[in-house]
């Protein structure tokens, strides 16, 4: 399921629509440590977290008729998943960064646009989903501290955003019989 989420925001970064510089940007789902070192600019979407959303936790069972029987199961949990978004470039010196500067502008400005992600972009097991899928772009998170992340990857602080993609992952639970 995760990597339906991957390929899903893979499809958001590849639509025609979006920025071409962003559109013919290699998009990577790597851990960006020290040996990372893409060929072409890259926008990097390293998946940093994965935990239940328990705001969103519903706790009352699904029950539907089938035939002459009752089926009843668990709801589907809901699951944030963090990433962090960086981009890099193979340019040198202020040319790195200034092609670095503009893909996370643009990933911000095009990722911002999607508060619930469309059903045209959701691949695999997302499609047709029982909730749809929400997501949070560069928000603040007091919890993290990037200082840290970047010293166990033992590479350079960068600049970066956190995206948040809240899925649902069906518990596969069912009791059939009377009500």
């Amino acid at each position: 399921m995760i990597r339906d989420l991957d390929d899903t925001l893979d499809a958001i970064l590849d639509d025609p629509a979006a920025p071409t510089e962003l559109r013919t940007a290699l998009v990577s789902f790597e851990t960006p440590d020290r040996g990372f070192a893409p060929p072409q600019a890259t926008v990097n979407l390293f998946l940093y977290e994965v935990k239940e959303n328990r705001e969103l936790r519903d706790p009352v069972p699904i029950v539907e008729k089938q035939g002459d029987v009752f089926i009843r199961r668990q709801p589907p949990i809901r699951v944030d998943c963090t990433y962090i978004v960086t981009t890099w470039s193979n340019q040198v010196g202020a040319l790195r960064v200034a092609e670095e500067h503009r893909l996370l502008s643009q990933s911000i400005l095009w990722l911002s646009r999607f508060p619930i992600i469309p059903a045209g972009y959701l691949q695999g097991s997302l499609m047709n989903p029982p909730f749809p899928h929400p997501t949070m772009v560069a928000q603040l998170d007091p919890n993290k501290n990037a200082g840290e992340f970047w010293s166990a990857l033992g590479t350079p602080p960068r600049p970066a955003f956190y995206l948040t993609v809240t899925i649902a992952m069906d518990l596969r639970q069912i009791v059939e019989g009377p009500l």
